[in-house]
């Protein structure tokens, strides 16, 4: 793709119109979720044809620069790329609010937390109340996540749970609202499952219908 093309194609758009951009900084992650929809590597493969951070930092600042841009960071697990909270202190505050990153919550959160306070959105994965819950989407407990909560709440940097929506947790959802209070966490965002990526022909084990609802 010829970024420097995209880009002038972009710029001739109405510069007051809002636009949606997810960015994948890198295809590896420490977790092999079996509905990943982007169908992650594992931790330990090198990925190829990856954005220099340099590339991301200036792309994320041009379309901030031209548009009323909404800019996901995700993976993969974006923190497992080298350099991402460098490439991130060099963004303005202007620039940082624009942007959301979403993390799976067990690997370092690899940021200043200055940096972070001043994201858009900081969202951390967490797809049951409970281990078995937890286990069966991530295939690690809850408790790590919730390790990673607390610390965010300790530098005062505000985060968001994320939970996908499966066969087995939407059901439980007036229990989660429960124990989500009892944890002292602030925001919740729920998004269903998707059928692609890993989670292709999985539904029958994942997906929900309006009858689960």
């Amino acid at each position: 793709m010829d970024l420097r093309h995209t880009l002038g194609t972009l710029h001739a758009e109405d510069e007051t119109s809002s636009l949606d951009v997810h960015l994948y900084v890198t295809p590896r992650c420490n977790l092999s979720c079996p509905h990943c929809y982007y169908d992650a590597l594992e931790r330990g493969r090198q990925p190829e044809n990856i954005l220099a951070l340099d590339d991301v930092a200036r792309i994320m600042t041009e379309l901030c620069a031209r548009f009323d841009a909404d800019i996901s960071l995700e993976g993969g697990e974006p923190f497992l790329r080298a350099g991402i909270g460098a490439m991130l202190a060099t963004l303005s505050p202007a620039v940082l609010s624009h942007v959301t990153i979403t993390t799976n919550g067990t690997v370092r959160t690899a940021a200043p937390p200055e940096v972070l306070r001043q994201l858009g959105g900081l969202r951390l994965s967490i797809d049951g109340h409970t281990d078995d819950l937890q286990q069966e989407l991530r295939g690690v407990d809850v408790a790590p996540v919730l390790v990673a909560c607390a610390r965010l709440r300790e530098l005062d940097v505000p985060h968001t749970v994320r939970m996908t929506l499966f066969k087995r947790n939407v059901r439980r959802l007036a229990e989660i609202y429960a124990w989500v209070a009892e944890h002292r966490i602030a925001q919740m965002s729920l998004f269903e499952y998707q059928s692609s990526g890993r989670g292709i022909g999985q539904h029958l084990r994942f997906g929900i219908d309006a009858a689960d609802f």
